[in-house]
């Protein structure tokens, strides 16, 4: 958003190209002036909400809100409270980013129906905001009702309490029953030949440090990660030097934090310093990080980092906690380092034993993968770090780690 309302061509181009279709929007904060400037683009739509207030300003700014309740940014129980049966035809549900883990044990829109039902809300106006309003914003026609002309895509629930699918038709055939998919191709898939994604320059343990000289102690900038949120605060905390080298200080929360670029082997490396995940030691990576996707890894040591670093390269990407230099779980991405080739249950074990791992290196977020993905996701949040570095979001710039006075 800050190109939009800065008037940016480039911007406003793309608005443009877009013609009569919906135009989606990112304004996490955005209030005041700047939303009225964000709004005359043509800009349709919000899912960055996290407050009520923030929403109703929204909504009186010809906005259509989209209450999301992923794995991470969980919005849900603040904004319920401002739909109303005279605004519902504004509001859509979704869920943004959400895991195996969480669908198997949660599901997905049908979740937010149940609980936005459980919260208060008309049954009829919780499963409007699930299916016709979406349709109707995005000018599906043929979708979001059952009546004649309508194309013949179905959920059919037990009941209007619990909501549980028992059936479900797409385009007027049986798809699923009682919770499971019927595979029609089952026999006729063809496997895959997957090239590697993950075209990291050489990389060694030193890579992986930060170097200083000159003074004993300094005073850097810090990512603070939020729980059940995608964006960040930022605070400068004091970091004494040890032989040149500025480390990780777990007694105080203070992780160190580095992005690889993994597509052009370029060598781009960016460095800085997360408070958060509460890592008393080891490290954990990933190769999913919005929206670059480059290789990012948390870590109290370089070694650890480095280890972690080299494993997601050779398993082509995914997820991995190393402690020691140690791996002990990973979870393999290998088409193009963002998703499995396994089936869900496979691949919901395979997180469990993730999150497990992590937990065993006293990592405090929920859902510490998700976060680790969007601290990447320089568009959002007080300070975001890339494979060029740091990045202060609030002036859409590039800053140095270490705060200058």
């Amino acid at each position: 958003f800050p190109g939009v309302i800065a008037g940016d061509t480039e911007c406003l181009d793309k608005i443009r190209a877009a013609g009569r279709l919906p135009i989606d929007g990112h304004a996490p904060g955005l209030s005041g002036k700047d939303l009225c400037a964000y709004a005359v683009t043509g800009v349709a739509s919000d899912h960055e909400c996290t407050t009520a207030d923030e929403a109703r300003e929204k909504l009186r700014q010809g906005f259509h809100i989209m209450i999301r309740e992923g794995s991470v940014a969980r919005n849900l129980d603040a904004l319920l409270p401002v739909v109303r049966p005279d605004n519902v035809d504004r509001f859509m549900f979704v869920t943004d980013d959400k895991d195996v883990e969480d669908l198997h044990h949660e599901g997905h829109i049908d979740c937010m129906v149940r609980r936005a039902i459980a919260a208060g809300i008309n049954p009829i106006h919780a499963i409007k905001m699930a299916s016709y309003n979406a349709a109707r914003y995005f000018g599906l026609d043929g979708f979001g009702a059952i009546a004649p002309g309508k194309v013949a895509s179905i959920a059919v629930l037990k009941d209007l309490k619990d909501c549980r699918v028992t059936r479900v038709y797409h385009l007027g055939k049986l798809v699923a029953l009682d919770g499971m998919a019927i595979d029609r191709d089952v026999g006729r898939r063809k496997g895959h030949i997957l090239r590697s994604s993950m075209n990291v320059q050489w990389i060694e343990c030193k890579n992986f440090e930060i170097k200083v000289s000159g003074r004993d102690a300094y005073d850097v900038h810090v990512i603070k990660v939020l729980e059940d949120r995608v964006d960040t605060e930022r605070s400068i905390e004091r970091i004494d030097a040890a032989d040149g080298l500025l480390c990780a200080d777990p007694k105080r929360d203070l992780a160190k934090i580095t992005v690889l670029e993994r597509h052009q082997s370029s060598g781009n490396i960016g460095l800085g310093f997360v408070r958060g995940f509460g890592l008393s030691s080891g490290a954990i990576a990933s190769s999913v990080s919005h929206d670059a996707h480059n290789l990012v890894v948390a870590g109290t040591n370089d070694r650890d980092m480095y280890t972690a670093a080299v494993h997601l390269v050779k398993i082509r990407g995914g997820f991995c906690v190393v402690d020691d230099g140690k791996v002990l779980a990973d979870v393999p991405l290998p088409i193009a380092g963002l998703m499995s080739n396994v089936d869900a249950d496979t691949l919901k074990k395979q997180l469990g034993k993730l999150h497990e791992a992590a937990a065993t290196l006293n990592v405090k977020l929920r859902r510490p993968f998700m976060a680790l993905s969007f601290l990447c996701l320089s568009v959002i949040g007080k300070l975001k770090v890339t494979d060029q570095g740091l990045v202060d979001v609030d002036r859409f710039k590039l800053i140095g780690l270490v705060a200058v006075p």
